[in-house]
């Protein structure tokens, strides 16, 4: 383990929940976190796609998933040909314990007579991701890959995307890692914070992130928006709790159902008209 990481951050265990995969949402709003009511379709296929990645055994997909499958196995075939170690499913310690990730490859290499790792992270489904450059999910992989190997003076961060026919990468060097630590470290320092002062004006409401967001419902600054809407459309009571998962009381559910369907009827105008508008500049 790197002693950079030890120097830099003492360990603690309150951190260890702030994954690398939230990071990107994290750094957007210190409030954010991961909705355990969304559709978990996505997130399972990931999971089968991803086994059968480092166990190689295609039985059970689709055509299409074995594709996927197959080209991923591929790209890190060639990666692997000259290779010293091949790690597969890496659980990385990430700065002394502050988080920890998974990487699909640890690939360990030899250039010019320096140790070099290739980290590789699989992404299986139809979104892009976030450059190599500057993708937090990977600089957290690297970051962990150094701790892992203090000789390596260089890492690649590899994203294959087959569903995309994309790869993204990116090479840092070992002199990157002050400034890939404190970005890190400063996501997950907000969002512990956050969560332990409930500071409200810390969060930052955005469309894309709030929408994967399990705390949308909750949150004072998306429910002071939607209740200002809610108004316009209708004038209706200020419901206190707005969870519907936390409301026994039947009236007060009552009011609630009609906020939400008020707020249907406004998303409904706003897409209505986003179409309408899309066809005219088409037209033109």
């Amino acid at each position: 383990r790197s002693t950079q990481a030890k120097t830099l951050f003492p360990y603690t265990t309150l951190f260890r929940s702030y994954g690398p995969s939230t990071h990107k949402n994290r750094a957007i709003c210190p409030g954010w976190q991961n909705d355990a009511d969304s559709d978990k379709a996505h997130a399972d296929e990931g999971t089968l796609l991803h086994k059968a990645t480092e166990t190689g055994v295609l039985d059970g997909l689709n055509e299409e998933q074995k594709d996927c499958v197959t080209s991923c196995l591929r790209y890190v075939g060639r990666l692997e040909q000259d290779a010293v170690e091949v790690h597969k499913e890496v659980r990385l310690s990430i700065l002394g314990g502050l988080t920890f990730g998974t990487s699909d490859r640890v690939i360990v290499r030899r250039a010019a007579g320096k140790l070099h790792l290739d980290v590789v992270d699989f992404k299986f489904g139809r979104n892009s991701v976030d450059e190599a450059s500057v993708n937090l999910q990977g600089w957290n992989y690297v970051l962990g890959a150094f701790d892992l190997y203090p000789a390596a003076e260089s890492a690649t961060v590899h994203f294959v995307l087959p569903r995309r026919d994309e790869i993204d990468t990116h090479t840092f060097r070992r002199a990157d890692y002050p400034r890939l630590a404190l970005a890190v470290k400063l996501v997950i320092e907000r969002a512990a914070l956050f969560s332990a002062t409930g500071d409200e004006s810390m969060l930052n409401p955005t469309p894309q992130n709030c929408l994967y967001c399990g705390r949308k419902v909750s949150c004072s600054k998306v429910r002071t928006f939607a209740l200002s809407v809610a108004q316009k459309y209708a004038p209706l009571e200020v419901v206190e709790e707005v969870h519907s998962s936390a409301v026994t009381n039947p009236a007060q559910m009552a009011k609630l159902y009609d906020a939400a369907k008020v707020m249907e009827k406004f998303a409904e105008s706003v897409k209505k008209h986003a179409l309408s508008m899309a066809d005219r500049k088409s037209v033109v």
